[in-house]
């Protein structure tokens, strides 16, 4: 059995290439699995852009930083087993997912419908976990998800405002599954990533692409002070941290194994943070629905902030997560969301 992922497998971002390399291989006990070459991004492109435009600011530091991150994206994504669009036969199991490839509010995925089937009709397809993000019902419906998801023989998505919208629209069950990132274990990506040497004892680990000169670092900084700690930046170059970790094995989160605790404002950050069952503040936007969704399912709203109030991050650090209920309820979505793949196999075999 052949089985065909189509996702953001080469983007320069840990998250999608952790998202796709989880899903693979929670995928390959029923098979052959590779991913399809959408052509939706270049690393090699990104690299080079980077570079130029980082050398050009003087931004020495940042420029060599990127590039050998680029390097090292280049490195593992050569890795990967991937096939070009017409390789895959009409007999072929197409799975779509995870990450915001149904984001029709992004010209980064709205010009690309083969995220939504379009081209492979008449394969058994099925969807692990995507999310719409923020995109409206108006502006799914005038892109005709609904057309699109008819041909699906199993639909399952990342959070609550990503099933409400395409219910409403489609009437069709959406099945709510957890991120293919939390499939796993904290031991199983200490087991498969090497975590490098951080010069600090105390550290707070930051991952968010927030400005030097954005308010809400400015709080983080003075959190810092207060609690004596250092500032180590995982995977990404943040000039206003004590310390940037590069990551060669692509995983900037096993960082957070020997981390006091995790400063995060994206999924991944977050989800990560409750992966490795690390005390976490969540410093989030309003329409972060994505990232709302998955702290609500395991009751840590509480950990969301705007950043702004230095108070309310001292307060929420000194509530540390119930990790004992948190990883009952993991238990069970991981169990759920299985048992959602292995059911959208079997009916795919069956057509």
């Amino acid at each position: 059995m052949k089985i065909h992922i189509f996702t953001v497998h080469n983007s320069r971002n840990f998250g999608s290439y952790l998202q796709a390399t989880a899903l693979q291989n929670a995928l390959s006990k029923y098979g052959a699995v590779d991913f399809v070459d959408t052509k939706t991004r270049c690393t090699e492109k990104f690299k080079n852009q980077e570079l130029y435009k980082n050398v050009f600011k003087l931004q020495f530091k940042r420029a060599i930083f990127e590039y050998q991150t680029s390097i090292y994206f280049l490195e593992k994504q050569k890795l990967l087993p991937v096939i070009q669009m017409d390789d895959v036969i009409s007999d072929d199991i197409c799975v779509f997912g995870s990450d915001e490839i149904w984001n029709v509010a992004r010209k980064a995925f709205s010009d690309y419908p083969i995220f939504w089937g379009k081209g492979f009709e008449r394969n058994p397809k099925f969807s692990y976990a995507p999310s719409v993000n923020y995109a409206t019902e108006q502006q799914l419906m005038e892109y005709g998800a609904k057309d699109f998801l008819s041909k699906f023989i199993s639909v399952s998505v990342r959070d609550d405002y990503t099933r409400e919208a395409l219910g409403s629209i489609c009437g069709k069950q959406i099945k709510k599954v957890i991120d293919p990132t939390m499939l796993f274990t904290k031991d199983h990506y200490l087991s498969c990533f090497r975590q490098g040497k951080i010069p600090y004892k105390k550290y707070i680990a930051v991952y968010s692409y927030f400005s030097k000169n954005d308010d809400r670092v400015r709080k983080i900084k003075q959190l810092a002070r207060k609690l004596g700690k250092k500032l180590v930046s995982v995977g990404l170059y943040n000039n206003w941290c004590d310390y940037c970790a590069i990551c060669p094995d692509l995983n900037p989160f096993v960082y957070y194994e020997n981390a006091d605790f995790v400063i995060s404002n994206t999924f991944h950050g977050i989800a990560f943070a409750i992966t490795f069952q690390k005390n976490f503040i969540a410093l989030l936007d309003d329409n972060n629905k994505k990232v709302q969704s998955m702290l609500s399912e395991f009751g840590l709203s509480s950990r969301i902030t705007d950043g702004k109030s230095l108070l309310q991050m001292e307060e929420i650090l000194r509530d540390p997560v119930d990790y004992n209920r948190v990883s009952s309820v993991l238990d069970i979505r991981r169990k759920q969301s299985y048992e959602f793949i292995e059911k959208a196999i079997i009916s795919a075999v069956g057509i």
